[in-house]
């Protein structure tokens, strides 16, 4: 082997290694990346955790808020007066699910079975679905026809 082709293997061996180093390095930068980008999105993950509770605890003092209220409380005055604050289980994210809504039209008014001697009238408005830890559930939603009636409660969508 003459100097000339030694020289040109060791230029083509250092050529090979750097290629590798190079392609070394390019996939070490692919896992960096996707490591800080996940990294990333956990944080925004854990930021909107916190803002969903927050929110459903801000929800929680607006109910017990209404409660207390004379002018907004569903209670008697002397429940009222005995109410202190919802006993609501500790918030637990696994419940917060994305389902699908299927409008059920042309259903009929019927008046629902109460605790109390109330029989207000609803009628089924549709069907929700999603899964659960799991497994799929389907429950029916329900439209009180008399809060339909009130402007706050409205369905300006039809």
């Amino acid at each position: 082997m003459t100097a000339d082709n030694k020289t040109a293997c060791l230029a083509a061996r250092c050529i090979r290694n750097a290629l590798v180093v190079v392609c070394n390095l390019a996939v070490m930068i692919k896992v960096l990346f996707t490591l800080t980008l996940s990294l990333a999105f956990m944080q925004l993950r854990a930021q909107s955790d916190t803002a969903v509770i927050k929110d459903i605890q801000a929800f929680q003092n607006e109910l017990n808020a209404e409660y207390k209220n004379p002018a907004t409380s569903p209670l008697d005055s002397v429940d009222r007066v005995r109410f202190r604050k919802h006993n609501f289980y500790p918030v637990d994210l696994s419940y917060n699910v994305r389902g699908r809504f299927k409008r059920t039209p042309d259903e009929q008014i019927f008046k629902m079975k109460t605790t109390g001697v109330r029989t207000p009238e609803y009628v089924k408005y549709g069907e929700v679905e999603f899964n659960l830890q799991g497994k799929p559930y389907k429950l029916n939603v329900y439209r009180n026809i008399a809060l339909s009636k009130q402007e706050e409660y409205k369905d300006n969508t039809q």
